[in-house]
């Protein structure tokens, strides 16, 4: 292997953690350094979202990974396969750092590079729905990946970083490092210009005049919370509105 030293590998799978990765990388000194990033959703199959990211020249490499190409045994696909093995025979890594501890390339990653001496892993909360932590069960000693010496990653957790520190609720059996994340300054308008060329974004007018801008979750849309409350209650408030401004 070609050993580059002081090299972090950055795992993304939505665009949230895109932006909050430009942040960190900016902002946090143990993050300084070479980096690569691994795009790993359907969502960043977008050559042109790519270019834009290369061409911030955060990055010595992007890679985009399309998870879903293989319905079993993933990681053995990519830790053995050929399809992938230039990228990670020549990229090894001091430090991973995942939004996500179970995503499939975040476990390649760790297992691969996991023997570099002071290996890091660092996990960086997905958001609220990460604050309670479930422990994943160790992979049973009839199973392959004891066999090969694969392991999940997030029992070799060295920092968590999260928002909200007093929110986080880990087994109890569980010790690892806890640090906030820095707030995202809204005067770093350096950062903004990055965030808005890769995301291609351009000003909408229409925008100025609005007092409250709601985002809201897919997850009442997907039919996973059917009765979520906010969206009610947000229904309710339009609706009100709607009739006052009829009723004028």
């Amino acid at each position: 292997m070609c050993n580059k030293k002081n090299k972090i590998a950055f795992v993304c799978s939505t665009y949230v953690q895109i932006m909050r990765m430009f942040q960190i990388k900016k902002e946090i000194p143990e993050f300084y350094g070479k980096a690569d990033l691994y795009l790993v959703h359907d969502m960043f199959n977008n050559m042109e979202f790519i270019r834009r990211l290369e061409n911030t020249n955060e990055f010595d490499n992007v890679f985009y990974f399309n998870v879903n190409e293989y319905k079993s045994i993933k990681v053995l696909h990519y830790i053995y396969g050929k399809k992938y093995r230039d990228i990670f025979k020549k990229n090894i890594y001091d430090k991973v750092i995942s939004f996500n501890i179970e995503e499939v390339i975040s476990q390649v990653l760790f297992n691969l590079n996991k023997s570099q001496e002071n290996f890091e892993f660092h996990c960086v909360e997905d958001g609220p729905g990460g604050y309670e932590v479930y422990k994943p069960e160790q992979y049973k000693w009839s199973h392959i990946y004891r066999w090969l010496g694969i392991e999940k990653q997030y029992y070799n957790i060295k920092t968590w970083w999260t928002g909200c520190p007093e929110y986080m609720k880990f087994p109890n059996d569980c010790s690892v490092d806890i640090k906030k994340l820095p707030a995202i300054k809204i005067g770093d308008y350096k950062l903004l210009k990055t965030i808005n060329y890769v995301f291609d974004y351009k000003n909408e007018n229409e925008l100025d005049n609005i007092e409250c801008l709601i985002m809201e979750e897919s997850h009442f849309e997907d039919g996973l919370i059917p009765n979520n409350e906010d969206y009610i209650f947000l229904q309710k408030k339009l609706f009100q509105n709607i009739v006052m401004y009829i009723l004028q």
